[in-house]
Parts: structure tokens; sequence; C-alpha cells
């Protein structure tokens, strides 16, 4: 489904697990499939949430170019 949507919106998904519980798998390919990152938080970690919070935030606003590992070639 991320796929789908990616496609269709030209957005970028940045999936958080938190807890011990979470599914992490289902966290790292939503991310994946979005062309995101994920970020996985244990009990323990919770506090940290603000600095995955704003690398998420940081990383979002990179370019979709690179993510994909597209490079333009202007014959220079």
């Amino acid at each position: 489904m991320v796929k789908d949507r990616i496609k269709e919106t030209n957005t970028r998904v940045f999936s958080f697990g938190i807890g011990d519980d979470c599914d992490q798998n289902l966290v790292q390919q939503t991310a994946k499939n979005g062309y995101g990152t994920h970020y996985l938080l244990s009990t323990n970690q919770i506090s940290a949430i603000d600095e995955k919070v704003i690398d998420g935030l940081s990383k979002s606003v990179n370019s979709m170019l690179t993510l994909r590992n597209c490079k333009l070639d202007f014959g220079i």
C-alpha cells in the first residue's frame, strides 16, 4: 500500500516504532517502501524521541533524487 501511495503523491514515509512490543518489520518495511527512514525506540529509549523526530524532519528535506540514487548529467 505504501508503494502505491508514494507513486501517486510523491511523498516519503518516516516510521517510528515505540516500545518493546512494536512490529519492527512493519516499521522497517514501511519506511523502506516509502523512501524514508525508520526509528525504533525501546521502552527504555523513549526519552530520545525528540532527537529521532528532529532527525526525521531534517532527513525529510533531502531530495528524492538523492534517495533514489539518481544522478543528473549535463555532459560537462
